[in-house]
């Protein structure tokens, strides 16, 4: 956990239990796999080709992070892509 300051130099120290609490509570909820509920979710408004997780083959199709030296980075580069032909909602 990385600890973050505020304007008041108090220290906040936060982990992702609560979103492991929440998957858990909606899969119990819809009887379904959290993957299989969010793509669900975002094909419903519009969203065809967003899952939360990639193939292998996708995967290899994203951009690799560089620093300023231009050393490559353990994680790829995540890209949004916006529709145009749809607005924001």
């Amino acid at each position: 956990m990385n600890p973050v300051y505020n304007c008041c130099n108090a220290v906040y120290h936060y982990n992702g239990n609560a979103v492991m609490v929440l998957i858990a509570i909606l899969q119990r909820i819809y009887h379904r796999p959290y993957p299989e509920l969010v793509t669900a979710y975002f094909q419903r408004n519009g969203i065809d080709h967003t899952r939360p997780a990639l193939t292998k083959t996708e995967a290899k199709g994203l951009l690799m992070r560089h620093d300023e030296k231009g050393n490559a980075s353990p994680s790829p580069l995540y890209v949004i892509f916006i529709r145009a032909d749809k607005p924001a909602s």
